[in-house]
Protein backbone atom coordinates (compact mmCIF):
# COMPACT_ATOMS: atom_id res chain seq x y z
CA UNK A 1 0.00 0.00 0.00
CA UNK A 2 1.47 3.19 -1.10
CA UNK A 3 1.19 5.99 1.56
CA UNK A 4 1.25 9.51 1.19
CA UNK A 5 1.11 11.41 4.37
CA UNK A 6 2.29 14.55 3.10
CA UNK A 7 0.90 14.90 0.02
CA UNK A 8 -0.04 18.99 -0.84
CA UNK A 9 -3.10 19.37 -2.73
CA UNK A 10 -3.90 22.50 -2.24
CA UNK A 11 -4.04 22.99 -6.05
CA UNK A 12 -6.39 20.51 -6.49
CA UNK A 13 -9.10 22.42 -4.69
CA UNK A 14 -8.79 25.12 -6.78
CA UNK A 15 -9.30 22.45 -9.72
CA UNK A 16 -12.63 20.86 -7.69
CA UNK A 17 -14.23 24.25 -7.45
CA UNK A 18 -13.23 27.89 -9.31
CA UNK A 19 -15.22 29.66 -6.37
CA UNK A 20 -13.06 27.77 -3.25
CA UNK A 21 -12.47 30.49 -0.89
CA UNK A 22 -9.64 32.72 -1.19
CA UNK A 23 -9.16 32.62 2.74
CA UNK A 24 -8.15 28.86 2.93
CA UNK A 25 -6.06 28.95 -0.01
CA UNK A 26 -3.05 29.85 1.94
CA UNK A 27 -2.77 26.44 3.34
CA UNK A 28 -2.00 23.34 1.98
CA UNK A 29 -4.05 19.70 2.88
CA UNK A 30 -2.24 17.09 4.16
CA UNK A 31 -3.36 14.09 3.57
CA UNK A 32 -3.70 9.85 4.79
CA UNK A 33 -4.20 7.87 1.44
CA UNK A 34 -3.51 4.53 -0.83
CA UNK A 35 -2.92 7.08 -3.54
CA UNK A 36 -4.30 10.12 -5.28
CA UNK A 37 -7.24 8.56 -6.76
CA UNK A 38 -9.37 10.34 -4.27
CA UNK A 39 -8.53 13.53 -6.49
CA UNK A 40 -10.39 12.24 -8.64
CA UNK A 41 -13.41 11.38 -6.17
CA UNK A 42 -13.55 15.68 -5.18
CA UNK A 43 -14.24 16.47 -8.91
CA UNK A 44 -17.72 14.29 -8.39
CA UNK A 45 -20.47 16.45 -7.12
CA UNK A 46 -19.68 16.12 -3.79
CA UNK A 47 -22.38 15.45 -0.54
CA UNK A 48 -20.98 16.74 3.00
CA UNK A 49 -23.31 14.61 5.89
CA UNK A 50 -22.61 15.93 9.22
CA UNK A 51 -25.09 15.91 12.62
CA UNK A 52 -24.78 14.86 16.27
CA UNK A 53 -22.36 12.51 17.69
CA UNK A 54 -25.44 10.84 19.75
CA UNK A 55 -27.82 9.93 16.85
CA UNK A 56 -31.45 8.48 17.87
CA UNK A 57 -32.55 5.44 15.83
CA UNK A 58 -34.41 7.51 13.67
CA UNK A 59 -31.50 9.58 12.32
CA UNK A 60 -28.92 6.12 12.27
CA UNK A 61 -31.75 4.58 10.21
CA UNK A 62 -32.31 7.97 8.24
CA UNK A 63 -28.17 8.59 7.89
CA UNK A 64 -27.86 4.67 6.47
CA UNK A 65 -30.80 5.07 3.87
CA UNK A 66 -29.65 8.48 2.53
CA UNK A 67 -25.71 6.99 1.54
CA UNK A 68 -27.85 3.90 0.53
CA UNK A 69 -29.44 5.85 -2.70
CA UNK A 70 -26.59 8.11 -3.25
CA UNK A 71 -24.58 5.09 -3.50
CA UNK A 72 -26.70 4.57 -6.63
CA UNK A 73 -25.34 8.10 -8.42
CA UNK A 74 -21.94 9.03 -9.29
CA UNK A 75 -21.44 11.21 -6.10
CA UNK A 76 -18.57 11.97 -3.83
CA UNK A 77 -19.22 12.28 -0.04
CA UNK A 78 -17.09 14.09 2.70
CA UNK A 79 -17.72 14.47 6.47
CA UNK A 80 -15.80 14.99 9.49
CA UNK A 81 -14.65 11.40 10.80
CA UNK A 82 -15.86 12.41 14.47
CA UNK A 83 -18.67 9.62 16.68
CA UNK A 84 -21.86 9.21 15.68
CA UNK A 85 -23.11 10.42 12.21
CA UNK A 86 -19.72 11.32 11.08
CA UNK A 87 -18.71 7.55 12.04
CA UNK A 88 -22.09 6.22 10.36
CA UNK A 89 -21.26 8.06 7.20
CA UNK A 90 -17.84 6.83 6.78
CA UNK A 91 -18.93 3.23 7.33
CA UNK A 92 -22.08 2.94 5.22
CA UNK A 93 -19.96 4.90 2.08
CA UNK A 94 -16.95 2.20 2.66
CA UNK A 95 -19.69 -0.49 3.08
CA UNK A 96 -21.40 0.58 -0.45
CA UNK A 97 -18.34 1.64 -2.13
CA UNK A 98 -18.73 5.44 -2.01
CA UNK A 99 -15.51 7.27 -2.31
CA UNK A 100 -15.34 9.63 0.80
CA UNK A 101 -13.32 11.81 2.70
CA UNK A 102 -12.78 12.62 6.16
CA UNK A 103 -12.01 16.27 7.01
CA UNK A 104 -10.39 15.74 10.60
CA UNK A 105 -8.10 17.81 13.16
CA UNK A 106 -4.82 16.89 13.10
CA UNK A 107 -1.71 15.25 13.49
CA UNK A 108 -2.97 13.70 10.40
CA UNK A 109 -0.78 10.40 11.47
CA UNK A 110 -3.59 10.06 14.60
CA UNK A 111 -6.13 12.54 14.09
CA UNK A 112 -9.07 12.89 16.51
CA UNK A 113 -10.90 11.04 18.12
CA UNK A 114 -8.42 8.40 18.91
CA UNK A 115 -11.47 6.10 18.62
CA UNK A 116 -12.37 6.52 15.21
CA UNK A 117 -8.73 4.96 13.91
CA UNK A 118 -10.01 1.84 12.90
CA UNK A 119 -12.62 4.25 9.88
CA UNK A 120 -9.40 6.28 9.63
CA UNK A 121 -7.04 3.31 8.28
CA UNK A 122 -9.93 1.88 6.10
CA UNK A 123 -10.40 5.34 4.60
CA UNK A 124 -6.20 5.29 3.95
CA UNK A 125 -6.80 1.81 3.01
CA UNK A 126 -9.69 1.93 0.30
CA UNK A 127 -9.39 3.62 -3.67
CA UNK A 128 -11.13 7.22 -3.68
CA UNK A 129 -11.16 8.03 -0.18
CA UNK A 130 -8.53 9.83 2.38
CA UNK A 131 -8.45 11.73 5.61
CA UNK A 132 -7.35 14.98 5.20
CA UNK A 133 -6.31 18.23 7.18
CA UNK A 134 -5.61 21.35 6.66
CA UNK A 135 -2.11 21.97 7.08
CA UNK A 136 -2.76 24.98 9.17
CA UNK A 137 -4.62 22.91 11.74
CA UNK A 138 -1.72 20.18 11.50
CA UNK A 139 -0.19 20.82 15.33
CA UNK A 140 3.20 21.15 16.00
CA UNK A 141 5.40 18.91 18.08
CA UNK A 142 3.69 19.43 21.98
CA UNK A 143 1.39 21.79 20.78
CA UNK A 144 -2.66 21.37 22.08
CA UNK A 145 -5.49 20.69 19.74
CA UNK A 146 -7.53 23.81 20.31
CA UNK A 147 -11.40 24.09 20.16
CA UNK A 148 -11.67 26.32 17.58
CA UNK A 149 -9.45 24.46 14.99
CA UNK A 150 -12.77 21.76 14.54
CA UNK A 151 -15.00 25.30 13.65
CA UNK A 152 -11.97 25.85 11.32
CA UNK A 153 -12.11 22.36 10.03
CA UNK A 154 -15.32 22.73 9.49
CA UNK A 155 -15.20 25.49 6.56
CA UNK A 156 -12.63 23.33 4.75
CA UNK A 157 -15.51 20.75 5.15
CA UNK A 158 -17.90 22.40 3.69
CA UNK A 159 -16.24 24.37 1.00
CA UNK A 160 -15.39 21.25 -1.12
CA UNK A 161 -19.65 20.37 -1.12
CA UNK A 162 -22.00 21.49 -3.82
CA UNK A 163 -24.51 20.01 -0.76
CA UNK A 164 -25.01 19.64 2.76
CA UNK A 165 -27.23 17.28 4.79
CA UNK A 166 -27.52 17.94 8.58
CA UNK A 167 -28.68 15.16 10.52
CA UNK A 168 -29.94 15.50 13.65
CA UNK A 169 -28.69 18.50 16.18
CA UNK A 170 -29.11 19.69 19.51
CA UNK A 171 -30.20 23.14 19.69
CA UNK A 172 -26.67 24.30 20.76
CA UNK A 173 -24.41 21.87 19.08
CA UNK A 174 -21.21 22.23 16.70
CA UNK A 175 -22.79 21.75 13.76
CA UNK A 176 -24.09 25.49 13.41
CA UNK A 177 -20.34 26.60 12.69
CA UNK A 178 -21.05 24.03 9.51
CA UNK A 179 -24.03 25.76 8.73
CA UNK A 180 -22.55 29.12 9.13
CA UNK A 181 -19.85 28.24 6.74
CA UNK A 182 -22.49 26.82 4.29
CA UNK A 183 -24.21 30.13 3.94
CA UNK A 184 -21.24 32.01 3.49
CA UNK A 185 -20.22 29.75 0.82
CA UNK A 186 -23.16 29.51 -0.70
CA UNK A 187 -23.38 25.72 -0.44
CA UNK A 188 -26.76 24.33 -0.82
CA UNK A 189 -28.58 23.26 2.72
CA UNK A 190 -30.70 20.25 3.94
CA UNK A 191 -31.90 19.54 7.30
CA UNK A 192 -33.44 16.36 8.66
CA UNK A 193 -36.77 17.27 9.94
CA UNK A 194 -37.38 15.24 13.09
CA UNK A 195 -39.63 14.60 16.33
CA UNK A 196 -40.31 17.68 17.81
CA UNK A 197 -39.78 16.18 21.15
CA UNK A 198 -36.79 15.05 20.46
CA UNK A 199 -33.82 16.93 22.15
CA UNK A 200 -31.47 16.08 19.03
CA UNK A 201 -34.18 17.33 16.58
CA UNK A 202 -34.38 20.51 18.13
CA UNK A 203 -31.13 21.83 16.30
CA UNK A 204 -32.49 20.54 12.67
CA UNK A 205 -35.97 21.88 12.74
CA UNK A 206 -34.70 25.01 13.88
CA UNK A 207 -32.37 25.60 10.67
CA UNK A 208 -35.91 24.77 8.48
CA UNK A 209 -37.94 26.73 10.69
CA UNK A 210 -35.08 30.09 10.06
CA UNK A 211 -35.01 29.82 6.55
CA UNK A 212 -31.19 28.54 6.88
CA UNK A 213 -31.80 24.70 5.56
CA UNK A 214 -34.56 23.08 3.41
CA UNK A 215 -36.20 20.18 4.56
CA UNK A 216 -34.65 17.22 3.06
CA UNK A 217 -37.05 14.89 1.64
CA UNK A 218 -34.98 11.91 -0.65
CA UNK A 219 -36.94 11.93 -3.62
CA UNK A 220 -37.33 15.61 -3.82
CA UNK A 221 -33.32 16.06 -3.10
CA UNK A 222 -32.58 13.73 -5.46
CA UNK A 223 -35.04 15.14 -8.28
CA UNK A 224 -34.06 18.72 -7.73
CA UNK A 225 -29.73 17.89 -7.67
CA UNK A 226 -29.41 16.29 -10.71
CA UNK A 227 -27.51 13.58 -9.93
CA UNK A 228 -26.00 11.21 -12.72
CA UNK A 229 -26.67 7.97 -12.13
CA UNK A 230 -23.38 5.86 -11.71
CA UNK A 231 -21.49 4.58 -14.98
CA UNK A 232 -21.20 0.96 -16.21
CA UNK A 233 -23.86 -0.12 -13.71
CA UNK A 234 -23.86 -3.36 -14.75
CA UNK A 235 -23.40 -6.63 -13.47
CA UNK A 236 -19.73 -7.84 -14.31
CA UNK A 237 -18.11 -5.14 -11.94
CA UNK A 238 -16.07 -7.14 -9.17
CA UNK A 239 -12.95 -9.62 -10.52
CA UNK A 240 -10.52 -11.28 -9.10
CA UNK A 241 -7.25 -10.81 -8.83
CA UNK A 242 -5.85 -13.99 -8.13
CA UNK A 243 -6.15 -14.60 -4.52
CA UNK A 244 -9.05 -13.07 -1.86
CA UNK A 245 -11.11 -9.98 -2.74
CA UNK A 246 -9.30 -6.83 -1.31
CA UNK A 247 -11.18 -3.50 -0.67
CA UNK A 248 -10.58 -2.28 -4.20
CA UNK A 249 -12.50 -5.21 -5.61
CA UNK A 250 -15.22 -4.54 -2.59
CA UNK A 251 -15.92 -1.15 -3.55
CA UNK A 252 -16.68 -2.21 -7.27
CA UNK A 253 -19.54 -4.56 -5.74
CA UNK A 254 -21.49 -1.57 -4.65
CA UNK A 255 -21.59 -0.07 -8.51
CA UNK A 256 -24.15 -2.67 -9.08
CA UNK A 257 -27.27 -1.54 -7.73
CA UNK A 258 -29.02 -4.50 -7.35
CA UNK A 259 -25.88 -6.23 -5.86
CA UNK A 260 -24.79 -3.24 -3.97
CA UNK A 261 -28.19 -3.74 -1.64
CA UNK A 262 -27.57 -7.65 -1.30
CA UNK A 263 -23.90 -7.01 0.19
CA UNK A 264 -24.35 -3.69 2.23
CA UNK A 265 -27.36 -5.83 4.08
CA UNK A 266 -25.50 -8.59 4.83
CA UNK A 267 -22.01 -7.87 4.77
CA UNK A 268 -20.48 -5.78 8.32
CA UNK A 269 -18.55 -3.19 7.07
CA UNK A 270 -15.74 -3.84 9.56
CA UNK A 271 -14.58 -6.78 8.26
CA UNK A 272 -14.80 -5.65 4.50
CA UNK A 273 -11.91 -4.05 4.15
CA UNK A 274 -8.84 -5.57 2.88
CA UNK A 275 -9.38 -8.67 5.35
CA UNK A 276 -9.55 -12.54 4.55
CA UNK A 277 -12.80 -12.77 6.87
CA UNK A 278 -14.25 -10.06 4.84
CA UNK A 279 -13.46 -11.86 1.33
CA UNK A 280 -15.10 -15.17 2.57
CA UNK A 281 -18.39 -13.04 3.79
CA UNK A 282 -18.55 -11.46 0.20
CA UNK A 283 -17.91 -15.43 -1.39
CA UNK A 284 -20.62 -16.62 0.56
CA UNK A 285 -23.19 -13.64 0.21
CA UNK A 286 -22.83 -13.64 -3.40
CA UNK A 287 -23.38 -17.83 -3.60
CA UNK A 288 -26.46 -17.51 -1.21
CA UNK A 289 -28.12 -14.65 -3.53
CA UNK A 290 -26.93 -16.95 -6.76
CA UNK A 291 -24.28 -14.73 -8.44
CA UNK A 292 -21.48 -16.81 -9.72
CA UNK A 293 -18.19 -15.94 -11.40
CA UNK A 294 -17.45 -16.57 -14.99
CA UNK A 295 -14.65 -15.02 -17.00
CA UNK A 296 -13.17 -13.24 -13.90
CA UNK A 297 -16.23 -11.35 -13.67
CA UNK A 298 -19.41 -11.58 -11.36
CA UNK A 299 -22.51 -12.31 -12.90
CA UNK A 300 -26.17 -12.77 -12.02
CA UNK A 301 -27.02 -16.48 -12.45
CA UNK A 302 -30.40 -17.19 -14.33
Amino acid sequence: MTRLPLAHVSDLLNEVSLAFPKLLNDSHVLCRSKDMSFCDALKKPTVAIVGTRHPTPYGERSCRRIIGELSRYDVNVVSGGAMGVDRIVHEECLKRGVSNQAWVVGPVASPSPQSQSRVFSALEARTGCAVLTPEILEPQKGDRVLKYFWILRNYWLVACAKYLIVIEALEKSGTWSTLEAALTFGVETFSLPGPIDSPQSVGTNAMITRGCARAFEMKDFLTNSLLVPRPGNSYNLVKRRGGPIGPETATGVAQTTQMTEVVADKIDAKVLVGSDEGAKQLDKVLTEEGWGWGAGKAFRKE
